[in-house]
């Protein structure tokens, strides 16, 4: 596989590992686009916790101590400069830019944090009680342009909460999401994305005093996976059909990517083959195209329950990496 990925200009992160491996642990690996040269940066690496690289860094989550919560590390690209960013990482990560957020919980208290990377500086977004009117995880982080955002899912009949700062604002602010435990957020340059259960996408932009429903409205309405700058992503299909499709603002197509043209782009790798089935690993925005990581799981490999001829492919308009 070739997920979570991260670009920094023309530098590029990526996690590579098999898929169903339990004796194998995933790779955090390194190097410019379009360059054969790459680098081991870290081992042992969580891949659904994220990475993220700017500023000459790259910070990834790793496993703690055992019985301990991950740990986030960054370290440069050469590999060193090792830094603990918090021994008790609760979600995964978020980047934009030359920043990183993350929260941490300790004790009784949880936290988002932001990083410039550039100047090595934290900043508390956010410092919560995990239990107040009832007891609540954090499960998604997510920065805008203009702040940070995360989410507050209920353990319990209590309702959850979207809660977002601007970075120059001295307080959060907060929307009630009832009889949802687990909104879900996607990334949005403009501020809060999110899917609140049979109702569908709402947004909740900074310039904004509440949040509005989206078109992506219902029940069951597509996957999004971010808004960035008037483009919306959008999943779509299913199971081994998927397909990528960037929407502009009038609602009209602007690219698609669809699994026969992954397989397509794979061509120098194997030759692809009826009933192979290409998923979306991760999807960045690197503020002028997107990059999207696929793979490929060959039909005798899916039917074997083995890692026989597994293809991971990025693909940003063209293909960088496979």
């Amino acid at each position: 596989m070739l997920a979570p990925v991260a670009v920094a200009g023309r530098y590029l992160v990526w996690v590579s590992g098999e898929l169903e491996a339990e004796d194998v642990s995933p790779v955090l690996m390194g190097g410019p686009i379009g360059s054969t040269r790459t680098t081991t940066l870290a081992r042992d690496v969580i891949p659904n916790l994220g990475v993220a690289a700017a500023a000459g860094w790259v910070v990834y989550a790793t496993s703690g101590k055992e019985g301990e919560p991950p740990r986030l590390v960054a370290i440069r690209r050469d590999g060193t400069g090792r830094q603990v960013l918090t021994d008790s990482l609760i979600a995964p990560i978020a980047s934009r830019g030359t920043a990183v957020a993350w929260a941490e919980q300790d004790a009784d208290r949880q936290r988002i944090v932001t990083r410039d990377l550039t100047k090595g500086r934290d900043w508390i977004a956010a410092d919560v009680p995990r239990c107040s009117g009832g007891c609540y995880r954090i499960d998604a982080v997510a920065l805008a342009d203009n702040g940070v955002v995360f989410t507050r899912g209920a353990i319990g009949s209590q309702p959850s909460y979207v809660v977002r700062r601007r970075f120059s604002d001295p307080k959060t602010q907060r929307v009630t999401v009832p009889d949802d435990p687990q909104p879900d957020l996607v990334p949005s340059s403009a501020g809060a994305l999110y899917y609140v259960l049979d109702r569908g996408w709402f947004r909740w932009d900074f310039d904004e005093r509440q949040p509005r429903l989206t078109r992506y409205t219902g029940a069951a309405p597509p996957q999004l996976l971010g808004f960035e700058h008037g483009r919306w992503f959008v999943l779509l299909g299913k199971g081994c059909e998927q397909r990528l499709r960037v929407f502009g603002a009038d609602g009209k197509t602007l690219t698609t990517t669809s699994a026969p043209a992954v397989s397509a782009l794979a061509g120098a790798a194997k030759a692809a083959t009826k009933g192979d089935c290409v998923t979306l690993a991760d999807l960045v925005w690197t503020g002028r195209q997107s990059l999207s990581s696929w793979f490929i799981v060959p039909r005798e490999s899916e039917e074997s329950h083995e890692n026989v001829g597994l293809v991971g492919v990025l693909v940003a308009g063209r293909t960088l990496m496979h």
